[in-house]
């Protein structure tokens, strides 16, 4: 049996693409490509609605972002002071300058 029907075959069973993933020792993001021939982010909508669906019905129709399809935490980004008043005096600089 091929990959991508083996990855059909689990999710059919009610697992999730990650614990799919986990069972193959292949990424999330891997089986969702290889079960549904798109990658998780494909680029062709703005919108990520319905992407990370189960493609089959029978399967868990819990929504999984793409960050946890492709194994990427969740960043929060640090604050720096200088970053921010660099930012402030840009746009204050931008806001009173004569347009041309």
């Amino acid at each position: 049996m091929s990959l991508p029907d083996r990855i059909r075959v689990l999710l059919e069973e009610g697992l999730s693409y990650p614990s799919v993933a986990d069972r193959l020792g292949i990424s999330p993001g891997l089986a969702f490509l290889l079960a549904t021939g798109r990658p998780v982010d494909d680029g062709t909508s703005g919108t990520t609605e319905g992407l990370c669906r189960s493609p089959t019905p029978s399967a868990s129709p819990r929504e999984l972002s793409p960050q946890e399809l492709i194994g990427a935490g969740a960043s929060v980004p640090e604050r720096h002071s200088e970053i921010l008043e660099w930012v402030a005096a840009r746009a204050a600089r931008e806001l009173t300058s004569p347009h041309a």
